[in-house]
């Protein structure tokens, strides 16, 4: 899993996601459209509530995992909240999996050239009045459609 490419075929790939938000439950719905096994976990939701969540998003092949646990994995995708040197994390990665993020998987994905805003100030705006400007040029997606793009496995 290891090489360049490795999101090539999530088909089979078995994927923990380190949290529970709106993005990673995009993600969820993506990876398991895509033929692969989602296990999520987070350490304010019960398991109960994160098969509820799975079942309102129609996630199929998702099953909660209890913090702490350490199942086989082939991906783990953590939020920017969750350090990367978090022991859980690295105790995935001691075990062979990857760690990534949602924004690498579209880093891969994406087809065509990708542009980013950085500062402290303006960037929604900026991002938003730079997007309408290229709409009529070419394909667009911003960040805040990501997630709807990435659900309805459009990459």
């Amino acid at each position: 899993m290891k090489t360049n490419g490795f999101f090539g075929s999530l088909n089979g790939s078995v994927s923990v996601l380190l949290g529970a938000g709106r993005s990673n439950i995009a993600l969820a719905a993506y990876l398991s459209k895509c033929g692969g096994r989602v296990m999520i976990c987070d350490r304010s939701l019960s398991e109960k509530e994160i098969v509820k969540i799975a079942e309102e998003n129609k996630i199929g092949n998702c099953a909660p995992i209890k913090y702490g646990t350490l199942p086989k994995a082939d991906l783990v995708f953590r939020t920017p909240v969750i350090r990367p040197d978090d022991g859980l994390i690295s105790s995935f990665v001691s075990r062979g999996a990857y760690l990534t993020s949602e924004t690498e998987l579209f880093f891969e994905k994406c087809r065509g050239n990708i542009y980013g805003i950085t500062g402290s100030d303006g960037k929604t705006t900026t991002a938003t009045i730079t997007a309408e400007l290229y709409k009529k040029q070419l394909e667009v997606l911003s960040a805040a459609s990501f997630s709807a793009e990435i659900s309805e496995c459009r990459l």
